[in-house]
């Protein structure tokens, strides 16, 4: 495994910020262009909390805005959004190769790229999204395949929305009606527009299959750690 990603691992990262909701929630958060409370994230953990014992089945898709706007460099940081905001998805990779579990799997979808790549392609909506990872269990070679593709593209086209209900639909080919703890972690810098008409039947999608969205925000204002943005994007302000 790569060093430079076993060394951060567990690593926490500010002002990237965290908000956790369950699929009854999530659309008050999106539909205000991911405005939504600040928590900071915790390091990445595949154990039971009240046991400390190793938990059963876990399915997890990242999906990645690699819009161009997260080429930007923000807030006097030498790396653009998109390599601030990967920190954490290096650090959970790597932490879910370190147990060699493989009933930890794990799939990445991306939006505003400049291809299309998933089950979905030929319906309106769905442009501009790929599928970078399979979900499954994830190795070495998998692992630098993504360091070198996932880079910001060349069009902010691709909706974030129409990228979660892809994630759905590989969460629920994968892991059928069998037993796993399913999650959607969505990385964004929240610039991009968003088509909201799905958002309802999508919400109750996530809440009928038991997946918890997560959705990590790039500079979103975190008033536990006194950051807030200034000259926010109109369409992040919105």
């Amino acid at each position: 495994m790569p060093e430079e990603i076993v060394n951060n691992a567990g690593a926490r990262h500010q002002p990237l910020s965290e908000a956790t909701a369950l699929s009854a929630q999530w659309s008050s958060h999106l539909s205000k262009s991911f405005d939504h409370q600040q928590v900071p994230i915790p390091p990445p953990s595949h154990k039971s909390a009240s046991t400390g014992k190793m938990s059963g089945k876990e399915a997890t898709i990242f999906i990645v805005d690699q819009g161009a706007s997260m080429g930007r460099k923000s807030n006097g940081r030498n790396e653009s959004d998109l390599d601030f905001a990967m920190r954490y998805v290096w650090d959970s990779l790597a932490t879910i190769m370190i147990t060699g579990r493989t009933t930890l799997t794990v799939g990445i979808v991306g939006f505003r790229t400049d291809d299309t790549n998933n089950a979905l392609e030929g319906e309106e909506g769905y442009n501009n999204i790929s599928i970078m990872q399979p979900l499954g269990p994830i190795k070495v070679p998998d692992l630098k395949r993504l360091q070198k593709s996932i880079k910001p593209s060349g069009t902010d086209a691709g909706d974030a929305v129409s990228a979660v209900i892809i994630a759905i639909d590989m969460m629920e080919r994968f892991t059928k009606k069998l037993k796993y703890a399913r999650k959607i972690v969505l990385v964004t810098n929240g610039t991009g527009m968003m088509d909201s008409d799905d958002l309802d039947e999508t919400s109750a999608k996530l809440n009928e299959d038991g997946i918890e969205l997560v959705v990590l925000g790039v500079d979103f204002d975190d008033l536990e750690f006194g950051f807030k943005e200034e000259d926010k994007d109109s369409v992040k302000v919105a």
